[in-house]
């Protein structure tokens, strides 16, 4: 199985090389990036956060619970109706929120123009961009698609995400499970995994 590292731009981020070393990814900043996170939480008074979820085994709740519970804060795993979990996060309900979804793009614009221009459909309250993103933005929409333009000037608003904004923490998923080994058989990767990633349906192994 191999991983790897999802930032603001999915699959179509212009400045992929960089992510492994960034902040809060970099293994090697961990115990840095920990106690500077509990920090925060500290000042801020932040020792309990609830986690909404339809299922009371859900296994990310579980996750961010122990990874949280080193950070000093409590995390209540709250069973809900996914719709009624997805109207508190539109309404700015919740300290902490968990959205997924998939990132197979061709291009960052259609990231851009799904989750952070100002007014998009999943905007999710997030705070006003800096100024000179939104300026990068204008460029970008009189910029054709697909061109060495564009990925300038998307990867001069990519670091701007990381250095000044950051509305949203990416965070890693399994992307490609390979199987090379002669004795695994019968695998039945679904249809999505050409465009997002695979998942093995069934497996069974030799004798």
């Amino acid at each position: 199985m191999e991983f790897r590292q999802i930032s603001f731009f999915g699959t179509a981020d212009p400045n992929y090389e960089n992510v492994a070393g960034l902040k809060c990814i970099d293994p090697a900043q961990r115990e840095a990036n920990e106690a500077e996170s509990a920090a925060i939480f500290k000042a801020k008074g932040i020792t309990e956060v609830e986690f909404d979820t339809d299922a009371p085994d859900d296994p990310i709740g579980t996750i961010v619970q122990q990874q949280m519970k080193a950070l000093g804060v409590d995390v209540k795993i709250v069973v809900s109706e996914v719709t009624s979990a997805r109207e508190k996060a539109y309404a700015g309900d919740t300290t902490l929120f968990f959205f997924g979804q998939a990132v197979a793009s061709k291009s960052p614009v259609e990231i851009i123009n799904q989750i952070y221009r100002p007014g998009a459909g999943f905007e999710l309250y997030q705070a006003t961009p800096p100024a000179k993103w939104s300026e990068l933005l204008d460029q970008l929409d009189m910029a054709t698609l697909g061109s060495e333009e564009e990925k300038a000037l998307t990867a001069q608003m990519d670091t701007i995400m990381w250095e000044e904004w950051m509305p949203k923490v990416p965070i890693r998923r399994p992307d490609e499970f390979q199987v090379k080994q002669d004795y695994v058989r019968n695998i039945d990767a679904i249809a999505t995994a050409k465009f997002i990633q695979s998942r093995f349906v069934d497996a069974w192994l030799d004798k």
